[in-house]
């Protein structure tokens, strides 16, 4: 079971999409195309502030927090939370710092495409061509950079790690709860 959810975690980082944002900001991805089930903290279980609403309610957050856990719970998965933060962290540093670059090769590509539109060299049609070739190409070129920095293996090795020391922290019903809760798609 455990596997199963790190492998479904992992299909959601790959399922992200790419979109075209603004000239300014060219072709971007959410959490820099890292899935939010691999940047939940500790913070995040009882946290309802501005700050990180899409990491809880697209990870396994929002399943956590529908399980009416103890308070003694509540302090074991934090710790939890916390130790999974601390094993993300180089995995997280690390593709953040593939986006950053790879977003900012791809914001010029972006920008040159949106100069041609606005100057009349190519129309709308083949603006919104060249952008969504832009688009998917951004995405496979990150993903390619993600697996060459085996930064999925990271990802799941911790997720799986956190989800085995937070089975014995749950009572059985809610580890099925939890687990069911998951597998709907968070």
């Amino acid at each position: 079971m455990i596997i199963a959810l790190a492998d479904q975690a992992l299909s959601e980082m790959d399922n992200q999409e790419a979109y075209a944002g603004t000239p300014e900001t060219g072709i971007c991805m959410d959490n820099g195309g890292i899935s939010p089930a691999f940047l939940a903290d500790d913070s995040d279980l009882s946290g309802d502030d501005a700050m990180r609403p899409e990491i809880r309610k697209h990870s396994f957050i929002r399943c956590l927090k529908t399980l009416q856990m103890s308070e003694t719970q509540i302090g074991q998965v934090k710790s939890l939370l916390r130790d999974y933060k601390v094993c993300n962290a180089e995995a997280v540093k690390r593709a953040m710092a593939i986006y950053r670059e790879l977003h900012a090769t791809y914001k010029e590509k972006y920008y040159r495409i949106w100069q041609a539109f606005q100057a009349g060299t190519i129309t709308e049609r083949e603006f919104k061509k060249r952008a969504e070739e832009l688009r998917i190409a951004f995405k496979r070129e990150l993903r390619s950079l993600q697996l060459k920095e085996k930064l999925g293996i990271a990802f799941a090795r911790c997720f799986k790690d956190f989800l085995g020391d937070l089975k014995p922290v749950l009572t059985e019903r809610q580890w099925n709860a939890f687990t069911q809760c998951i597998r709907r798609k968070v």
